[in-house]
């Protein structure tokens, strides 16, 4: 895999993956890459960039996920102070939905 885009990240991998052939030394300074070492390394990089948007996916669930939970618990504590329901208890008036019987979590 190529070297690093900028020079400030001392850290940035600058070689292949263990038994890949070592690309550092044919990357020109600029870091520019020719269109044969785009083809031969296509795999490995396509490989890399679907692992960096799956990592970037997960991250971005989580934040979702973690931003849903923050306004759950402010619009609770904005409504009188309460402490909003567990995950247990809204998985449990879901279910109860979905069941065509009737529920409220809380003080409701």
């Amino acid at each position: 895999v190529p070297g690093p885009r900028t020079g400030d990240d001392e850290k940035a991998p600058t070689t292949a993956r263990a038994g890949q052939e070592d690309v550092a030394s044919n990357v020109p300074a600029d870091g520019a890459l020719t269109p044969e070492e785009l083809d031969r390394f296509a795999d490995e990089l396509r490989e890399l960039l679907d692992d960096a948007v799956s990592a970037a996916e997960r991250q971005l669930f989580e934040l979702r996920t973690a931003a849903a939970d923050d306004s759950r618990i402010l619009g609770a504590l904005g409504d009188g102070g309460l402490l909003p329901p567990g995950p247990d208890v809204l998985a449990t008036v879901e279910f109860l939905g979905e069941q065509g019987i009737p529920a409220l979590p809380g003080w409701r």
